[in-house]
């Protein structure tokens, strides 16, 4: 039973360091079937940029121009106005991609909110 104990612990770090091996493997490895930046998307790049320089330039110059307490109800009309705008830009999406890339746009938004 003394000798099973360096054996363990032996079989344990090579097993362990194989399952890093596949794992560095496997996290860089080059995806040819998937880039961030393709030519095809410059259209939903630039509009996405677009309205995202547009929300914060309304949110930090006309929303939150005349710095008062924040209210519950003030708050939620914030809180709406955000989804709505996130609910318009996920029908975009709908419309430029189809309701694949929808639904995985607003799951990854939710998972978003959710750890937000």
């Amino acid at each position: 039973d003394g000798d099973q104990g360096p054996f363990a612990r032996q079989y344990l770090y090579h097993s362990f360091q194989d399952g890093l091996k596949f794992t560095f493997n496997e996290a860089f490895q080059k995806d040819n079937h998937y880039t961030l930046f393709r030519s095809e998307d410059k259209v939903a790049w630039f509009t996405f940029t677009a309205v995202f320089i547009a929300l914060i330039a309304l949110d930090n110059c006309i929303l939150n121009r005349n710095p008062k307490a924040l209210t519950m109800g003030r708050a939620i009309m914030f809180t709406v106005f955000w989804v709505l705008c996130a609910a318009a830009f996920c029908g975009w999406v709908y419309w430029y991609y189809g309701q694949n890339q929808a639904f995985m746009w607003m799951s990854g938004y939710m998972l978003e909110w959710m750890l937000s």
